[in-house]
């Protein structure tokens, strides 16, 4: 039997959300969707998930605040950063927060 975990995905691309959800959810897991920094932080405050998918540039609150936020949250929170726009300064900034590691990786969604 294959282990089924508990995801928050958060992504103002709803394209992405909806991929990531039909994917995830076909595996058998449990996926909860954010469009936002804020409503994302809302829902780690009610409840707790295995993994956190967490987009880097959002309007309004951008996902290194929102990982700042998680770390201050949920210290053990397991989170991936997903974005379109990588840059090493924003790697390293992620880095510093999460006390991870880096792995850039091509994803497509079409």
């Amino acid at each position: 039997m294959e282990t089924s975990y508990n995801i928050l995905m958060i992504d103002d691309d709803a394209l992405m959300r909806d991929a990531c959800h039909q994917t995830l959810t076909k595996h058998g897991h449990g996926v909860t969707l954010a469009k936002s920094g804020r409503e994302a932080l809302i829902l780690i405050e009610r409840w707790s998930f295995d993994l956190i998918l967490l987009d880097l540039k959002m309007p309004g609150e951008d996902g290194l605040f929102v990982l700042a936020r998680i770390r201050d949250l949920e210290p053990e929170a397991i989170v991936v950063m997903i974005s379109g726009y990588g840059s090493i300064e924003t790697a390293v900034q992620a880095m510093k927060l999460s006390d991870s590691e880096h792995k850039q990786l091509a994803f497509d969604i079409k």
